[in-house]
């Protein structure tokens, strides 16, 4: 299986899946494919410009350079310098949260990446005559500060701020037995704060509940919640929760992105049902999903024109390959644009022909007849064949 087709076919399934969204009932398509092809891409436009005028708010520009500049001062410094940087990706959030078998796996990730022995604390200023940060030996406090200065849309110069604090509203953090067996500082709710000439222009605050084996708090977290938002009158929010038992993982996220009188909003709901994998000292090392739901919301408004997406689906015999595609039973599927039902869709998601292509066994039904995704891919230009 060569990268190139995968990367050819997987591109088209997000641009499928990830542009739409949930609702509770359906009725007959009256989308012919054609139709439904025009109203994917304009819709996917109309997603990216909004975002892309974002792009010159101050605060923008501001985490901007800090993500081009990120602190080299450890794991945890520059991953939460890069947490907040990269505001803009949290859709990639999204896009590994309707997979149900990496579910835990993102905790995970996120995990890592806010412990560490001792979190770290101080005041870095950014110094652009040695292209480096200088740390404040004077500081004293317990959060972690970068002050640097950046150019706006104008070329202006502008001064920026970005304090993380570990124990907001007084919430301690706590020790925690990493994978390794050695205790770390972990934070239980903490924020992050941007300013621009003194002004607040973002903030960030991310909850953290670590799973108990016992005997204690482990490095592995059993629910996070990150929101946020960063602009002024064009501005990027977020709310994202994802949480976990030995039986079940669900991730909930609504984004939305405003600039002048246009906007862009993404909202989903993934439940997987089935059984957390734990090692001896109880870590995660695996989801089996057996069965659960996806559902997806999209609306947008740019240049005067208005679309939305919903889809919803539910997934049962979900079967994992870590060499291919595996495959995954949808049911009920359907996806509505502009609250008209467009297609529906019912079987199995899988490639059993080993073309590499996806979707030989999954119907998708139009208002000009039936064919399969697999079909449907090919006309939309993935070429057959794994080279």
């Amino acid at each position: 299986m060569k990268k190139g087709i995968w990367k050819q076919t997987i591109g088209i399934l997000v641009l499928f899946f990830i542009i739409v969204g949930c609702s509770s009932t359906s009725g007959a398509p009256k989308s012919t494919q054609a139709q439904f092809s025009d109203d994917i891409s304009g819709g996917a436009a109309n997603v990216g410009a909004v975002v892309g005028e974002l792009s010159d708010d101050p605060a923008m520009k501001a985490l901007g350079f800090l993500g081009d500049h990120t602190p080299a001062l450890g794991s945890t410094a520059s991953g939460v310098a890069m947490l907040a940087a990269d505001s803009l990706g949290l859709q990639s959030l999204f896009a590994q949260s309707l997979a149900p078998q990496s579910l835990f796996g993102l905790s995970g990730q996120i995990g890592a990446l806010v412990v560490m022995n001792e979190l770290p604390k101080g005041h870095w200023t950014y110094n652009s005559s040695t292209n480096n940060w200088d740390q404040d030996a004077a500081y004293s406090g317990d959060d972690m500060v970068f002050d640097w200065v950046f150019l706006d849309s104008q070329n202006h110069s502008r001064s920026a701020n970005l304090t993380v604090d570990w124990n907001y509203g007084g919430v301690s953090t706590v020790t925690v037995m990493g994978r390794d067996l050695a205790n770390y500082e972990a934070p239980e709710d903490m924020m992050i704060t941007l300013k621009v000439d003194g002004n607040e222009v973002g903030h960030l605050r991310g909850q953290f509940a670590w799973y108990d084996n016992g005997h204690g708090k482990i490095a592995d977290p059993s629910s996070i919640q990150i929101s946020g938002r960063f602009g002024g009158n064009d501005y990027l929010s977020f709310d994202i929760s994802l949480s976990s038992s030995n039986s079940t993982v669900n991730t909930t996220g609504d984004i939305k992105a405003v600039a002048g009188s246009d906007n862009a909003e993404i909202k989903w709901t993934v439940s997987a049902n089935g059984s957390m994998q734990r090692d001896s000292n109880g870590f995660s090392t695996g989801f089996d999903a057996s069965s659960g739901n996806i559902n997806v919301q999209t609306s947008s408004t740019a240049s005067g024109q208005s679309d939305s997406f919903e889809f919803n689906a539910a997934f049962s015999n979900l079967v994992t390959n870590p060499s291919g595609p595996g495959s995954v039973d949808l049911n009920n599927g359907y996806i509505k644009v502009d609250g008209q039902t467009a297609v529906t869709f019912q079987g199995t998601l899988d490639d059993s022909n080993q073309n590499c292509v996806l979707g030989e066994n999954l119907t998708l039904t139009f208002s000009d007849g039936a064919m399969s995704l697999e079909q449907y891919l090919l006309n939309r230009g993935v070429h057959a064949g794994c080279h």
